[in-house]
């Protein structure tokens, strides 16, 4: 593994770190709530604490991952560390998100009763990969511009591809009773997302890269649950468009999200 892949990968482990943590407790909690649920006296030096998740840009980026899919609402305060509040309907959209087979929420949630055990292993994991590295907060300085707004190219006939298939593989999304009946939850995710991409691409004139890299990992889950059938094909063929715009297009988008691909 390479910095570039573990920047990518990491903070998702800390961000299911967070919900394991608010799924014993949930209520408003802090960052160093957090970290010190997974610290522990270091096996070495008792007088040693060994922390297996830290205060950081990681962390910060995992807080952040799960504002966007609608887990916790993030309050700041004017002298008091923010607070990390789970949203209204946490266990709902927690239920929505490991049932995306394959994921990683889903393989935390299949473990069963022994999940933290092996959530820990990962945290143990990931501090290991973090030495060798050599990783510090300035390397994560990339996904920040995730959320930079990127102008889009209204007369680009590759952009105008994304959004047909896009809308294309929505539309199938929609209409398939086998998803609505086998997983209902996914479907809605997944078809909230798709549309909302869509329209950004062709209404909008500008969007953050995060919106793109989102669209591909619903396309990817579709394409994995549906192979070959309608569905797949037609998530297969937007997957394809997009990642032709994204080449064609270059700079920062490339440099982005050429690695999904």
């Amino acid at each position: 593994m390479d910095k570039a892949e573990f920047i990518s990968k990491a903070p998702q482990y800390y961000a299911l770190a967070i919900i394991s943590h608010l799924l014993q407790e949930l209520t408003a909690t802090t960052k160093t709530d957090i970290v010190n649920s997974f610290a522990q006296p270091h096996e070495d030096d008792p007088d040693e604490i060994y922390y297996r998740v830290s205060e950081g840009r990681m962390l910060d980026l995992a807080i952040r991952l799960l504002v966007d899919q609608r887990l916790v609402t993030l309050e700041l305060d004017d002298f008091a560390p923010p607070l990390i509040v789970p949203a209204e309907e946490f266990r709902t959209e927690w239920e929505l998100l490991y049932s995306d087979a394959g994921s990683l929420y889903w393989k935390y949630e299949r473990v069963g009763r022994t999940k933290n055990v092996w959530l820990r292993e990962a945290l143990d994991n990931i501090v290991r990969e973090e030495r060798r590295l050599n990783i510090t907060d300035s390397d994560f300085d990339k996904p920040e511009r995730e959320w930079e707004p990127i102008p889009l190219d209204r007369g680009s006939p590759e952009l105008a591809k994304v959004v047909e298939t896009l809308e294309e593989t929505v539309k199938l999304a929609r209409n398939d009773n086998g998803y609505s009946i086998h997983a209902p939850g996914e479907q809605a995710v997944v078809i909230d997302g798709l549309t909302s991409l869509a329209a950004r691409l062709k209404e909008a004139d500008t969007i953050p890269a995060i919106y793109i890299r989102t669209g591909i990992e619903h396309l990817g889950r579709l394409i994995r649950r549906f192979g070959k059938a309608g569905l797949g094909i037609a998530a297969t063929l937007a997957w394809e468009a997009t990642k032709d715009w994204i080449k064609k297009r270059g700079g920062v988008l490339f440099d982005l999200l050429w690695s999904l691909f």
